[in-house]
């Protein structure tokens, strides 16, 4: 053990003495011819290649990038939803304490498209149909058909009812004439609604349950609206004649054959 302790350090002052020696060479060398004399600097920068450079850039700015492209996809989605998304000529509010499933309110939807006109012009009628529908065991539970039907108060374009009488009474106790419009005279409870039971509205009920419609009383009827009464800037004049002239369409034929 203490005989390969000494060899090492033998081998370590030896290996120092050969260090000082080349370098005193060195020294004595440049002292007589210095102009020959080569400084050992650092060696030069390999230039990058294309590809080196493109993965340099991709591991720097990946994040960068993939946050852009997620933008992108996110703004391209939007874009595409705007100009996919119908436009409505008419908004009907369906407001009942009567259940109506989504499957019924499209039927009433498609029912109604057949009174409406071509109002914006683009070759379509489309109806929107907002169910509303809030049977008094269901009220407490579901609240998001409550948030429905206060937004459509404050919605301009939603001038169109159709309720089942005990809706309208609710309507008639809680807002009464500042809510009930009898401008049309239409037929029936005081000149403001025109009741749909035995129309052509009935199939849209009764096509998902047989005789569903007889179950309930319901009816057609127009909201007073004015401009104070909404949230929204629009065009009160122009959704006013626009439920008229549905309402109008429906009282004169309230019995035609469905889409």
């Amino acid at each position: 053990m203490g005989d390969n302790t000494r060899k090492n350090s033998v081998e370590e002052q030896r290996a120092r003495q050969k260090e000082l020696i080349e370098l005193k060479r060195k020294k004595e060398a440049f002292q007589e011819n210095p102009d020959e004399f080569q400084h050992e600097g650092p060696a030069e920068a390999v230039a990058q290649t294309t590809r080196s450079k493109l993965e340099n850039f991709w591991y720097y700015s990946r994040f960068t990038i993939i946050g852009i492209l997620i933008i992108a996809i996110i703004f391209t989605i939007a874009v595409v939803q705007c100009s996919t998304k119908p436009k409505y000529d008419l908004t009907v509010v369906l407001y009942t304490k009567t259940f109506v499933d989504s499957v019924m309110s499209e039927n009433l939807a498609a029912i109604a498209e057949t009174y409406c006109e071509d109002f914006d012009g683009n070759g379509e009628v489309n109806v929107l149909v907002v169910n509303c529908a809030i049977p008094d065991s269901q009220r407490l539970a579901d609240g998001d058909a409550s948030t429905r039907l206060l937004g459509q108060f404050q919605n301009e374009a939603a001038i169109v009812y159709i309720v089942d009488k005990a809706a309208y009474d609710d309507l008639s106790k809680s807002f009464g004439d500042d809510f009930l419009d009898s401008s049309l005279k239409l037929p029936d409870l005081d000149g403001t609604a025109f009741q749909l039971n035995g129309t052509v509205f009935d199939a849209a009920f009764n096509k998902v349950s047989h005789g569903y419609s007889n179950k309930f009383d319901y009816y057609l009827l127009r909201r007073r609206i004015g401009e104070k009464a909404t949230a929204n800037k629009g065009d009160v004049k122009t959704h006013s004649k626009n439920a008229n002239t549905f309402i109008s369409a429906v009282l004169s034929d309230p019995y035609k054959t469905a889409k």
